[in-house]
């Protein structure tokens, strides 16, 4: 299940994210200019897997919308990532725009004015309830979905019961994170940040980074729950936590169990080789 339409399309507000993004946005364009003039060599290839493999974590964007924008099948994105296989000049470019668009939607100029301002601005705070809400009725949306599936094989219904446990912690968390900022907001006269808002959002961001450092690589190759992560963890970054690793660990989900597990060491879940 993915999210509605348009529903990842919020400005990104953290101030590193932002630089992150105009730096993945500055590469595309460097790209498609270079390969506009009629043809891409082996190192080009490599460079366009490597900004659409960041796009998805680094703009929050899924893999399906990527593909839609392109003109392309919903899978087609994903699949590409998966093969790393060379693709049409014409469909390169088509995924450059995409990326590009999506860009432009998250670095509106408008949003630079809020970077690093948190939770304060009343339109951020209720934007951030609004999502809040969202996440919450998918991620319920979702836990139906899967508890009607009756599979055969125990792994599978091993996996289906932790992605149901972490659903349940998503769903309640963004149902409370919701209510509070609606109460805030509905106070008049709001100075403060609304503290305890953010401060769930923290423990449930903590929640989820850590399902994700050790259940992370069942979702490679799972095009909805992955798009469902990476909504809860944009989400939680517009709703103030700080989700810098699990952002990551999303991430090498898209590449795949190779990539998650070097991640996974990197950030101190695994033993470091000494030189």
């Amino acid at each position: 299940m993915l999210p509605p339409d348009g529903f990842l399309r919020f400005p990104i507000a953290d101030a590193d994210q932002r630089k992150r993004a105009e730096a993945l946005q500055s590469a595309a364009e460097k790209l498609q200019t270079k390969v506009g003039k009629g043809r891409y060599g082996t190192e080009d290839h490599d460079e366009f897997l490597r900004i659409l493999a960041q796009t998805g974590v680094t703009l929050f964007v899924s893999n399906v919308e990527i593909s839609e924008r392109a003109g392309m099948s919903q899978g087609y994105v994903s699949s590409l990532l998966r093969m790393q296989r060379r693709v049409r000049l014409e469909t390169m470019l088509s995924i450059l725009n995409a990326i590009l668009e999506v860009a432009r939607d998250r670095l509106e100029p408008d949003a630079s004015a809020e970077a690093g301002s948190g939770l304060r601005p009343a339109d951020r705070l209720r934007e951030a309830s609004e999502i809040a809400a969202i996440l919450c009725a998918l991620a319920r949306r979702e836990i139906l979905a899967i508890e009607a599936q009756l599979p055969n094989d125990p792994l599978v219904a091993e996996q289906n019961a932790r992605f149901v446990e972490v659903l349940r912690t998503l769903a309640d968390g963004f149902e409370q994170i919701s209510n509070l900022l609606e109460a805030y907001l509905s106070a008049p006269n709001q100075v403060s940040p609304p503290t305890q808002a953010i401060g769930r959002a923290q423990v449930l961001g903590q929640k989820l980074t850590s399902w994700l450092k050790k259940h992370g690589e069942e979702l490679v190759g799972s095009g909805a729950k992955l798009s469902l992560m990476t909504a809860g963890v944009a989400a939680l970054n517009v709703c103030g936590a700080d989700m810098k690793i699990a952002t990551g660990l999303v991430g090498a989900a898209v590449l795949g169990p190779g990539a998650a597990s070097t991640l996974k060491k990197t950030i101190g879940t695994g033993r470091k080789k000494r030189a």
